[in-house]
């Protein structure tokens, strides 16, 4: 007669869900003690994604456990990750395909994978982790602060004895020392210099050519009302970029580009009055 499984007194409500089941032996490790609280609530994540039959199949996007755990740094998961990783609690079954849309896939160490008949026992390698291993690599690359700034020093000086010994080419003209950049530097400054193209200029004469007579009636820069010929010889008198294209065009292309715009800027105007209204 086959014995009869006993039954706890006090049981959990499960409301129709499952338990995260951490072990006990895995709890009282060393590797799992070791762990920040960071890391052991990634774990938690990691086991709540098993259902009893995934296990090398386990899917956590850096996106759903920072949804879970309320921390958008990826890089804080990324290295509770490896940490996990390194104390042998967690490994990766599957690396990622980008170029398939195949994200990657991770094992719980103390879970047996596979289906019958082929499973695979769990491997355990949280219990080979020792915290002295962990030291060991650490003094093997040492990591001083005085060293570090010792090294960045001495490369500073061996950068600013080459560029005392050697000059250096420039956009304009080779510097021999910091001396001469200094002397340009200290020179007083005078202000913004005008360039040729920003002096005003003086009325093109195509303006009196294409009314036939000295110039164009007085208007302002701006003003697009008018008669196109107007228009047009009043542009080319406010001088500029466009004036220059306009007087460059035939005199039928210029007043079309002018009529042209003078109708794009009727139709803006009755769109805002529509809005007005």
């Amino acid at each position: 007669m086959a014995r009869k499984r006993l039954q706890a007194d006090q049981r959990a409500d499960l409301r129709g869900g499952k338990f995260i089941g951490l072990p006990t032996v895995v709890h009282k490790s060393e590797a799992y003690r070791s762990l920040p609280v960071f890391e052991r609530a990634v774990l938690t994540e990691m086991l709540a994604t098993f259902n009893g039959y995934n296990n090398g199949k386990l899917v956590v996007s850096h996106r759903q456990l920072a949804a879970a755990l309320g921390n958008s740094n990826f890089g804080r998961i990324s290295r509770a990750i490896a940490a996990l990783i390194e104390h042998g609690l967690l490994d990766i079954a599957t690396e990622s395909l980008w170029k398939q849309r195949r994200a990657r896939e991770y094992r719980l160490t103390f879970i047996n994978t596979g289906s019958p008949p082929y499973v695979r026992p769990a491997t355990n390698e949280y219990l080979s982790w020792r915290k002295n291993d962990a030291d060991d690599v650490s003094a093997e690359t040492p990591q001083s602060a005085d060293d570090v700034s010792a090294r960045s020093v001495s490369a500073a000086d061996d950068v600013s004895a080459t560029a005392g010994a050697e000059p250096q080419n420039c956009v304009g003209g080779p510097i021999s020392s910091a001396d001469d950049v200094s002397a340009l530097i200290s020179k007083p400054y005078l202000g913004p210099r005008k360039r040729d193209d920003q002096q005003p200029k003086q009325a093109l004469p195509v303006a009196a050519a294409i009314l036939g007579r000295s110039g164009p009636a007085p208007m302002k820069v701006m003003d697009w009302s008018g008669p196109p010929e107007e228009v047009l010889a009043a542009r080319i008198a406010a001088g500029g970029e466009i004036a220059e294209r306009l007087a460059a065009m035939p005199r039928e292309q210029a007043l079309a580009r002018i009529a042209k715009e003078q109708a794009r800027r009727n139709r803006e105007q009755a769109a805002r009055d529509r809005r007005r209204t």
